[in-house]
């Protein structure tokens, strides 16, 4: 049997798990733990469906002066030697929407983290109330951000 990103299996929220994550492109390169808030939404905006609200832990919302960011997934990264014997990409014209659940309740050895942006914005008491944006101009990126599972088995 093929393991693939659709081995899912039945839907179940994420919201409250942890996660680690690091920032590229950025002065603060440490791997950091986050906490998965849930979906956010931007009015009218297609482009950003799939947004997570993620809460920062210790060091790094110090460092970042930010308690919260978003995520907005992009790309899959894949283990190189796992690729060719296990699991299943797709192909070139393939579409392939990039998720956070899918990769979070994945069984599929070959994918090893999810790349994204993450931004920031200047509403966060509100965002952490609403989950949501009227307009993509209330966001400001931050950087680019890798997340991998967590390397424990309890979440």
């Amino acid at each position: 049997m093929v393991a693939s990103i659709e081995d899912a299996g039945p839907f179940q929220p994420i919201s409250g798990r942890r996660v680690e994550m690091r920032l590229e492109e950025h002065p603060y390169r440490k791997t950091f733990s986050v906490t998965i808030v849930g979906p956010v939404s931007v009015a009218e905006k297609p482009s950003f469906d799939g947004m997570y609200l993620l809460k920062l832990d210790g060091v790094a919302a110090e460092e970042l002066s930010v308690s919260h960011v978003l995520f907005l997934p992009q790309a899959y990264r894949f283990h190189r030697g796992l690729l060719f014997r296990k699991g299943r990409i797709p192909g070139p014209r393939e579409p392939y929407p990039v998720s956070l659940d899918k990769f979070l309740l994945s069984r599929n050895p070959a994918i090893r983290a999810i790349e994204g942006r993450v931004y920031t914005s200047r509403h966060e008491k509100g965002l952490t109330e609403r989950m949501s944006f009227q307009s993509e101009y209330d966001l400001t990126m931050l950087s680019y951000g890798v997340i991998v599972r967590p390397k424990t088995g309890s979440e």
